[in-house]
């Protein structure tokens, strides 16, 4: 769940740019569509509001 969201902020494909299955717990962010400030900030908050989910629970 989380990965789809990742991918929709950051407009990437996992499958279109690496080959391996992840686990359903994983989530990968190639480094490469990190390429712009804005999407460095638009991930670093939501990795803050995913960790925030988590706490509060």
């Amino acid at each position: 769940m989380i990965q789809k969201e990742v991918q929709e902020l950051l407009h990437f494909n996992i499958k279109e740019l690496r080959g391996f299955v992840l686990k359903k717990h994983e989530v990968y962010i190639p480094f490469e569509v990190i390429d712009t400030k804005g999407k460095f900030v638009e991930l670093k908050d939501f990795v803050r509001r995913q960790f925030i989910s988590i706490v509060r629970k």
